[in-house]
């Protein structure tokens, strides 16, 4: 008979029937053993995370059903690379996102609360100029503005729920659907395009200014595919309901989570200066 060192129950075989902890011995400790398990780290990390970015950028939704349904041994978990795409997100420079500068933001949100108010009151608060809280302003949202994508998932899941409402989806699958359209969005627009884009602009010598209206119309259109593609594999709907519903959903994300996002981070580096 064996003793569990982690939950103390006693068990015959080479796992315990309760917490599944394998039989730890002296092996456990040995040289051997530590390249074997970075081994399998490595191997595992490399399989199951290179197999879910080309199910997530090649098969919209499959990542979702197939994780919904219970196919999850080949896939990184969504959330977790998620996770680990805003990490990269956070410690690439190149991209500065959805983040804006403190003089870009407009003098209200959605014509309610006044942001020039609040600026002043900080401005008076810290009694410095208005020029030195915009530098404070910037290296402070530069981290807040990262951190708070992670409300970009429940917002999207919102949104989902109530353009679909009548297919009765479980607010866990539609969760899981958001977190792949959010990792899908962050890892294309913040970090893939980036690169391409500076690549390019060194090539061909573009000026920086190819991130106007060019780049803006290709991003809503790449956009709008992805989540046409998404909506009609993951919903099974016609053609043209799926079409709008991918239009509404793209507007909203624009119009809405966008700005509510910024707003928030905005709000947030205000409150931490």
């Amino acid at each position: 008979m064996n003793h569990c060192k982690n939950c103390n129950s006693d068990f015959n075989k080479k796992y315990c029937n309760n917490c599944g902890q394998k039989l730890f011995t002296k092996e456990d400790k040995s040289i051997k053993n530590l390249i074997e398990e970075l081994v399998h780290f490595l191997t595992h990390f490399e399989g199951t995370f290179f197999t879910t970015l080309k199910t997530l950028f090649l098969h919209p939704s499959k990542l979702t059903n197939d994780y919904c349904n219970g196919i999850r041994k080949k896939y990184f978990k969504p959330i977790s690379l998620y996770l680990l795409v805003v990490i990269i997100y956070l410690l690439m420079p190149l991209a500065s996102g959805l983040n804006m500068k403190m003089n870009d933001y407009n003098s209200n949100f959605f014509g309610i609360i006044s942001l020039d108010t609040q600026i002043e009151n900080k401005i008076s608060e810290l009694n410095i100029s208005k020029d030195e809280l915009a530098i404070k302003f910037e290296a402070k949202s530069e981290k807040t503005a990262k951190f708070l994508l992670f409300i970009m998932i429940p917002l999207s899941t919102i949104i989902i729920l109530l353009l679909f409402f009548k297919e009765k989806r479980l607010v866990y699958d539609t969760f899981i659907l958001s977190t792949e359209i959010n990792t899908f969005f962050i890892s294309i627009y913040f970090l893939l395009f980036p690169i391409v884009f500076l690549a390019l602009s060194h090539l061909f010598s573009i000026k920086d200014n190819l991130d106007n209206i060019f780049v803006i119309s290709f991003y809503m259109i790449t956009f709008f595919l992805y989540i046409y593609t998404l909506f009609h594999r993951f919903y099974h709907q016609k053609k043209i309901i799926t079409i709008a519903k991918a239009l509404v959903f793209v507007f909203l994300y624009i119009t809405f989570i966008i700005p509510f996002y910024r707003f928030l981070v905005f709000e947030t580096t205000l409150m931490l200066l």
